[in-house]
């Protein structure tokens, strides 16, 4: 079975420690079907134990949207004393729903740990130790005195991430990443479940709390119908509006829905942006040049309009000569109709006129026919 992630690193193949023996790597892990599904991270070296100085940062297990990726840092933390050495590990993704056959390694990130310089002479503790009583006597005075000026984090769970938001704007905080967390109830969408920082937590103004926000996987519903009652499904759902696709449609009501993009029956996560394809309230009147009456009839209903009053049309055609002679003539031509080139409204009469036939036998026809006919009639005479 296909694999459902693909994972890459950072360009580098090494980590770049500072002298702390301090760095991070960044994987990217990608989904690369067109279905929604959720991934754990498993950090884990090629041939050795989990290394304990590494740490990914935020949750392992997340929700990636199809053809969508996310970025999950590790931190990497050498302790002083680490036997010097070529060290390794690699982040792996793996499938949720089916973890022992769904299972991506990502590339492997080598530790550079090299020897540290000499070790320091021993430092005067007492030195260090009666300065740390000195300020801390002053410190105690100080706070005593001056007033603490950092803010007690409030409890942002089962609050909705606007109201959560504005909250924190209130109290001189700011909201920080926004986590998406997988659930069955669909009331919880946009509700937040977890807060990286614990309420009542005393932080500095403007310090960014991180939270986890609920979304889950819809069906988007059947949209056929009046406008605004799509639009209600949708925000039901909690699915967004992409602008409209507008069409003319023959025989479809102005301001109807004719279809959904994804359509109906397809399911998606929360906040999918969907498309929606509508009849235009107003169309243009179509070129009707050369047409006849039923011609004009079919053309007008394919663009949304019908046909209103109709003048000029002639039905007797008179014909000529005994026997007769049928003319050649052009049947009811359109000559002219209201409203043209211009857009109107759905269903709108559009008044048409037809200047009826002309007779197109010039007059040299007609007197060869009346020579012809004596020359005939001639003939009919017996000879003495």
């Amino acid at each position: 079975m296909d694999q459902t992630f693909n994972v890459t690193a950072s360009p580098q193949k090494k980590v770049a420690l500072n002298t702390n023996g301090s760095g991070e790597v960044t994987y990217t892990i990608s989904n690369v079907t067109d279905t929604p599904s959720k991934v754990r991270a498993v950090l884990g070296p090629d041939k050795a134990p989990v290394l304990p100085w590494l740490k990914l940062i935020g949750d392992s297990e997340r929700l990636i949207p199809g053809k969508k990726s996310d970025d999950f840092v590790v931190k990497v933390n050498v302790p002083p004393g680490t036997k010097p050495g070529d060290y390794s590990f690699r982040l792996d993704a793996v499938s949720v729903a089916r973890p022992n056959e769904d299972a991506t390694e990502g590339p492997t990130i080598g530790i550079p740990v090299t020897l540290s310089g000499p070790a320091p002479r021993p430092f005067p503790w007492w030195i260090l130790i009666a300065a740390v009583v000195v300020i801390g006597v002053g410190i105690y005075a100080a706070l005593k005195i001056i007033p603490s000026n950092d803010i007690a984090v409030p409890d942002l769970t089962n609050k909705n991430l606007a109201d959560a938001t504005q909250q924190l704007q209130a109290d001189n905080l700011k909201i920080g990443n926004v986590d998406n967390l997988l659930t069955q109830d669909p009331s919880k969408v946009d509700v937040i479940l977890k807060q990286a920082t614990a309420p009542g937590t005393k932080v500095p103004v403007r310090t960014m709390i991180d939270v986890s926000a609920g979304v889950a996987i819809v069906t988007v519903p059947d949209l056929r119908g009046p406008l605004p009652a799509a639009q209600a499904a949708l925000a039901a759902l909690h699915l967004d509006l992409n602008p409209l696709n507008n069409v003319n449609q023959a025989g479809a009501a102005s301001g109807q829905v004719l279809g959904s993009n994804p359509a109906a029956g397809n399911s998606v996560q929360s906040h999918t942006k969907v498309t929606l394809t509508v009849q235009e309230g107003n169309v243009t009147v179509p070129d009707l040049t050369g047409q006849t009456l039923p011609v004009v009839q079919a053309t007008l209903a394919n663009n949304n309009l019908v046909l209103g009053a109709v003048s000029g049309l002639v039905t007797n055609i008179a014909m000529v000569g005994n026997p007769p002679i049928v003319p050649n003539v052009t049947f009811n031509v359109i000559e002219s109709w209201s409203s043209r080139g211009q857009m109107v409204p759905v269903g709108t009469a559009i008044n048409v006129n037809f200047p009826g036939p002309r007779l197109l036998v010039p007059p040299r026809v007609l007197s060869a026919y009346a020579t012809s006919a004596i020359a005939r009639k001639a003939a009919l005479v017996p000879q003495k």
